[in-house]
């Protein structure tokens, strides 16, 4: 790898210079309980498994088994394909050469479906990329899909060189997935460690900061927060166990891996992949994750999924932003959306003080549509909401927790947000949205202003509805549902360490004055806040700032205190503590800056 930097102004580091020894040491000490917990686990379907145990040289009877169910009866497409070649790729040289044989015969007699996603696809050419070059020379006839050793190789190359291109010019598709951010890491890691190309292997790494930067700028208290462009109910209320939550805790070591009983808490088996790839995190990027002594604002700009119809742009553009303090964070998406499945459009989040406390609060207005669907899949319109229904179970339901509406805008400005909803449209069938408000406020009340306001120890919440509600109780908290054709809500948020009590903050709340026009031509509203910021939103229109024009269409890629980088720029610049860290694509090198006389 390349280092420079202008010496006149900086002390010059290694790119790949260490973390502490301390940091080192846990590291290390977490990988290997990860390695000799899969190793110690009984026979399963489960590629994880045989690799630790063949690593471990431990149950090797066992590991063979294993590959022998998994090329037996081969299925689970790309979610199938990079397990095998990890496993191809890090046991090797530790199975006999029987089990080699097997997985390199399953590569040509088993089909796997490339998928119809930007992670699928990451992980299919990873895998292709990889196991091209593990058997050089070979012919079309070795390989499922008919082509040589060469061709699959420059094609996966051809891919992922694109994918790399398009995150670092105009942003990332699938972007913050609490479910999916794991598994373009983890290609990354495997390409990283096996990629014979030198600069192949520098891009790798590159990929690797570049999305744990963007994940590591939304992380409070063990969570991934604010918007997501992909989310399931099942991680919606409590993404503390979330995919990507696991595997940050990991690199971090903030929070344990195992309970006390050795069974384990926060482990996913992605995590496997990592700790057997010797990767080793940046202390710059550990600091990134995990400074919050001062409030920070992170805009961001993303790219929808690929339209193949019915959109006048392919990557329509999608703008995001966050605000990050000690014990909250309130993150949305302020324009666009990647889709309307499974996107979590803004979120608040807070501290927990006890184990298992729900600390999230959001809003939507449950939507589907054919022709949203039919953007993005080539189904007839007939037929393709049932068939997305078939696997996203939720999409065409009244009651989900997750997805996107044209119907909803948002304007955040720090810790306030203003939501506006017009759903005269026909194909909104539902003339409502849904708010989530948790089980585990210590005082929740709605005062006669309109206000409701809600507190925990970290968290002081106000949130205006401007039209009738009803409250629905449900296990994880309750639903706010509130009808009308035209209808909004003001959320405002601040830790309770800035304000002399919560008695005050209501005070001082019910006294900022709210403009809501509701006409046949117009939807907007006027708010002040606490912080005598006055807020103009005009659904569909302007959005002003103490009477400065917003435009979220001019976001940076990522733009805040510690992470920036350009819109086409293929450069990210992370900054903390007087260090600098240049990722830089173009190049395809990493160059890290320290600067003594900083703090």
């Amino acid at each position: 790898m390349k280092v420079f930097g202008i010496l006149l102004i900086a002390i010059v580091v290694p790119a790949s210079a260490c973390l502490g020894a301390d940091y080192e040491a846990e590291y290390q000490a977490r990988a290997d309980s990860v390695i000799d917990y899969y190793a110690g686990l009984p026979f399963s379907f489960d590629a994880f498994r045989a690799m630790a145990k063949f690593n471990r040289q431990t149950d090797v009877a066992t590991a063979c088994r294993i590959v022998d169910s998994l090329t037996a009866k081969p299925r689970g497409d790309m979610f199938w394909l990079y397990p095998m070649a990890a496993l191809y790729l890090i046991s090797h040289d530790h199975m006999p050469d029987s089990s080699r044989q097997k997985i390199r015969t399953s590569f040509r007699d088993y089909t796997p479906y490339r998928g119809d996603t930007e992670n699928h696809w990451v992980m299919y050419y990873t895998s292709m990329y990889l196991l091209a070059q593990s058997f050089p020379g070979e012919p079309g006839s070795f390989w499922f899909n008919g082509k040589s050793s060469d061709e699959n190789l420059a094609d996966a190359e051809g891919w992922l060189l694109h994918w790399m291109d398009l995150t670092t010019t105009i942003g990332q598709g699938e972007f913050d997935s609490p479910t999916y951010h794991t598994f373009f890491l983890t290609p990354c890691f495997l390409l990283h460690r096996f990629a014979q190309d030198e600069p192949m292997r520098t891009r790798a790494q590159i990929m690797i900061e570049w999305l744990l930067a963007d994940a590591l700028i939304d992380y409070l208290d063990g969570t991934s927060c604010g918007a997501h462009s992909r989310i399931y109910e099942v991680d919606i209320h409590d993404k503390h166990y979330s995919n990507s939550s696991r595997t940050i805790a990991f690199l971090l070591g903030d929070r344990p891996l195992f309970r006390s009983d050795g069974e384990p808490e926060t482990l996913f088996h992605n995590t496997l992949i990592t700790a057997l790839c010797d990767y080793q995190m940046p202390d710059i990027l550990r600091r990134i994750g995990t400074d919050r002594s001062q409030p920070y604002l992170s805009k961001e700009r993303k790219r929808s999924r690929y339209r193949i119809r019915f959109y006048p742009e392919r990557m329509p553009l999608v703008s995001k932003m966050l605000y990050m303090t000690p014990t909250t964070a309130l993150g949305s998406i302020q324009k666009g959306h990647t889709e309307q499945i499974l996107q979590h459009t803004w979120a608040l989040n807070w501290s927990r003080e006890r184990y298992g406390q729900v600390t999230t609060l959001f809003t939507l207005h449950p939507y589907y549509s054919a022709r949203d669907m039919g953007s993005l899949f080539t189904s007839y319109l007939q037929t393709v909401v049932p068939g997305v229904v078939g696997s996203k179970t939720t999409y065409d339901k009244e009651e989900k927790w997750v997805g996107s509406s044209p119907y909803e805008e948002l304007m955040q400005f720090e810790n306030t947000l203003i939501g506006l909803y017009d759903l005269r449209a026909s194909d909104a069938i539902y003339k409502h949205y849904n708010g989530f408000f948790p089980r585990d406020f210590d005082a929740f009340m709605e005062d006669e202003s309109g206000w409701i306001f809600c507190r925990t120890g970290t968290v002081f919440i106000a949130f205006f509805p401007f039209k009738p509600y009803e409250w629905r109780q449900e296990e994880k908290g309750r639903r706010l549902r509130s009808e009308g054709l035209t209808n909004g809500f003001i959320l405002e948020v601040k830790q309770p360490t800035q304000m002399d009590s919560f008695a005050a903050f209501q005070k001082q709340i019910k006294a900022n004055p709210i403009e809501f026009v509701d006409t046949a031509e117009r939807l907007a509203v006027s708010y002040r806040n606490l912080d005598s910021r006055l807020l103009e939103f005009t659904y569909g229109g302007e959005r002003v700032i103490d009477g400065k024009a917003d435009d979220p269409s001019d976001y940076a890629l990522f733009d805040s205190p510690y992470v920036q980088a350009e819109v086409g720029s293929r450069q990210m610049v992370l900054t903390h503590g007087g260090e600098t860290r240049i990722l830089d694509l173009d190049k395809i090198e990493i160059r890290t800056l320290e600067f003594p006389d900083n703090p």
